[in-house]
């Protein structure tokens, strides 16, 4: 990994005493991660810096807190919208169906509104940063001992959420950004038409892990999905509109296509990324 420059600011988690179970989590980040964020977020991202509402009040590192001002900075992170000056966490997400979903949510329901062009999602690829700067927030809420609350928190409605703290400054080249206007200009409503559905844009958690039962169906013998043609140009045109850097294009478009369960050697797929100059 690329050592972390010591110009830009990171809060990094320092497991220690009773916490020392997560350091092993450290090392476990996922390559890309994915930021929703509008104008409506909490904290700040920009294309240099993400940083939390608390940030510029130096909040410490959570895992440095006594346990109670822990366990209720984090519960009030993940279980409500509202969540004050003093909250220090950021979150992120290894699934792109939730990040989408997400952002296809903001623009419904975002008070005040928040247009296609103000919503936006960033790709991150997090080993052009410092090891430390992430925990995944299941684990978080185990190591504190903090239950599922039926109706309410549950374990299932964190997709892959992962939480930075504090500022994280972004080197250059390490994230990209796009709104959600790019990718409907580029097709996205054709190429999952799910995301279309008037009735469940302004669902979140629920509507992602029902966007997701083609995955259990592969338990039952179900074969994957034949990519179309139309669906592969869609996911090339999607991820060349969004993203000038062209790493985080192959990011996309394979992105895009896993959204659906896919045979790993669909030739609709292997023969798209023969003909795209960024995929060489």
């Amino acid at each position: 990994m690329p050592a972390f420059s010591d110009e830009l600011r990171a809060t990094l988690y320092e497991p220690s005493g009773p916490l020392q179970g997560l350091i092993p989590l450290l090392d476990q980040t996922p390559r890309y991660l994915y930021r929703t964020h509008s104008p409506r977020s909490s904290g700040k991202t920009t294309a240099t810096f993400v940083a939390s509402s608390g940030a510029e009040n130096n909040y410490p590192d959570i895992l440095q807190r006594d346990t109670p001002h822990a366990r209720f900075a984090l519960r009030r992170h993940v279980t409500t919208w509202a969540r004050g000056p003093k909250d220090n966490l950021m979150s992120w997400t290894s699934s792109l169906l939730f990040a989408l979903q997400h952002a296809i949510r903001r623009e419904k329901t975002d008070d005040p509104i928040s247009s296609a062009q103000q919503v936006k999602i960033s790709i991150l690829d997090t080993s052009r940063i410092h090891r430390a700067c992430f925990m995944p927030s299941v684990e978080m809420l185990d190591a504190y001992n903090i239950p599922n609350v039926p109706g309410g928190l549950t374990r299932d409605h964190y997709h892959g959420e992962y939480l930075s703290q504090g500022r994280l400054d972004i080197p250059e080249g390490a994230m990209v950004t796009f709104t959600l206007q790019d990718l409907t200009d580029h097709g996205l409503y054709g190429f999952f038409p799910e995301f279309a559905d008037e009735a469940a844009k302004e669902r979140l958690c629920k509507r992602v892990t029902e966007l997701r039962q083609p995955f259990r169906y592969l338990d039952y013998g179900h074969e994957p999905q034949v990519c179309s043609s139309e669906e592969v140009e869609l996911a090339a045109a999607m991820a060349e509109g969004c993203c000038a850097d062209p790493s985080f294009r192959l990011v996309l478009f394979a992105s895009l296509l896993a959204l659906k369960p896919r045979d790993q050697k669909d030739s609709k797929v292997l023969q798209k990324f023969e003909q795209l100059r960024w995929c060489k």
